[in-house]
């Protein structure tokens, strides 16, 4: 069955489910809650790129991906149900102005996984066995207010260049208007993608002779809870497949709290560092002689 596009502003009275089959519905116009809270049963994957306003929104869905590209201006908040019988949502925020999910505070519970580059404004939990993946291979997502990571939310982060520079994005960032919250043991996969899907990471680079850093979340407000974190992954690939212990016996990689942003930080195998202090020592040896003479 092919995809469905309705391009016509939609006035709902009542809980609806959206579409039947395999095929996508595309949501062109305006949806108006009419000042109640609706249940949004997705029955197919769904991509909203209108405005949503005067409401609250409860979605459900089932292996379902649900998208956002518009600027909405419901108040009423937003709670992504956890995913029906134990499957896996990806929710995706990319509006490019205003926020994905009006004012109102968002809960995502268990079994959604939320990323993109857009933006919401409203206070946001993502609740146990949900998993936060910024961006769009990668990107950046954007939280206007508080964010808090309950026990058992993990993230994946990419980094798709050898650069510390986001600009243009090369890796993820998640950035945090207010305050940020790791309420528990919460886990973060480095991801560095690959050669086919458009990475350039190698770990034959010279860049990664030297020590490096990148913020993962950039907050505003405080930060409690980062000794919670912790690494997922101990093995690293760059995107030809190589592997770090392979390829750099003994570098590392590593997440630290710098004020309130949380970041990775990667250390060299011990022979780099070790080159470069003696460079360093005999920089300064040759200096001495110099001064002597």
């Amino acid at each position: 069955t092919a995809d469905r596009t309705v391009a016509n502003n939609l006035s709902l009275q009542g809980n609806v489910a959206l579409g039947t089959g395999t095929y996508s519905s595309y949501l062109a116009g305006n949806v108006n809650l009419n000042g109640a809270t609706r249940t949004l049963t997705m029955n197919n994957s769904t991509y909203f790129s209108g405005e949503i306003q005067n409401g609250g929104l409860n979605i459900v869905a089932s292996n379902k991906t649900v998208s956002f590209t518009g600027a909405s201006t419901y108040g009423g908040g937003t709670t992504i149900a956890a995913a029906v019988g134990g499957s896996t949502n990806n929710i995706f925020v990319n509006n490019t102005s205003g926020s994905a999910f009006g004012s109102g505070a968002l809960t995502v519970g268990s079994g959604n996984v939320l990323g993109g580059s857009g933006s919401i404004s409203g206070a946001t939990t993502m609740q146990s066995g949900s998993l936060l993946r910024p961006g769009n291979s990668p990107g950046i997502l954007t939280f206007g207010s508080d964010l808090t990571l309950n026990t058992g939310v993990n993230m994946v982060w990419e980094l798709w260049a050898n650069t510390e520079v986001n600009s243009p994005v090369t890796f993820d960032q998640v950035v945090v208007g207010g305050n940020l919250v790791f309420d528990g043991s919460n886990g973060i996969t480095l991801d560095f993608g690959t050669t086919a899907g458009g990475s350039l990471v190698s770990w034959a680079d010279t860049f990664w002779d030297s020590q490096r850093s990148w913020i993962l979340y950039d907050v505003t407000g405080t930060t409690t809870g980062a000794s919670n974190l912790s690494l997922i992954n101990t093995a690293f690939n760059d995107a030809t497949g190589a592997s770090l212990t392979a390829a750099r016996s003994g570098a590392s990689f590593s997440i630290d709290q710098v004020g309130s942003d949380i970041v990775v930080k990667y250390i060299p195998e011990p022979s780099s560092s070790s080159l470069m202090l003696l460079g360093l020592a005999g920089l300064t040896a040759a200096r001495a002689l110099r001064r002597k003479v």
